[in-house]
C-alpha cells in the first residue's frame, strides 16, 4: 500500500514519545519509504519491481532514517543562525 498515511502514523507517535526527535526528519524520512512504492510503479514499471523494496526493510529503513536526520541536522545547523 504504497499511498497511505501508515508511516506518517508511527513518525508521529515517535515523536510523542520521544520529543527530543525533529518531527521534520519524521516526516521526511516517512515520505522517502512512500517514495520508492511510487517510483516502483510509475518509473520502474517495464521492471516488476516489487512495491515493498529494500527500504520498507528494517535495515533500509535505518539507513534512510539515519541520512534523512543527518541531513536535517546539517541544513538546520547553517540556516538557523542567520533566522534567530
Amino acid at each position: 500500500m504504497p499511498f497511505t498515511f501508515f508511516h506518517w502514523f508511527l513518525s508521529l507517535l515517535l515523536q510523542t514519545c520521544f520529543m527530543l526527535l525533529d518531527p521534520v526528519a519524521l516526516f521526511v524520512g516517512s515520505v522517502i519509504i512512500d517514495i520508492e512504492g511510487i517510483a516502483s510503479i510509475f518509473l520502474f514499471r517495464e521492471l516488476n519491481l516489487p512495491l515493498h523494496g529494500p527500504f520498507h526493510s528494517f535495515l533500509g529503513a535505518l539507513v534512510s532514517g539515519f541520512l534523512v536526520g543527518l541531513c536535517s541536522w546539517l541544513f538546520f545547523r547553517s540556516v538557523l543562525p542567520f533566522i534567530i
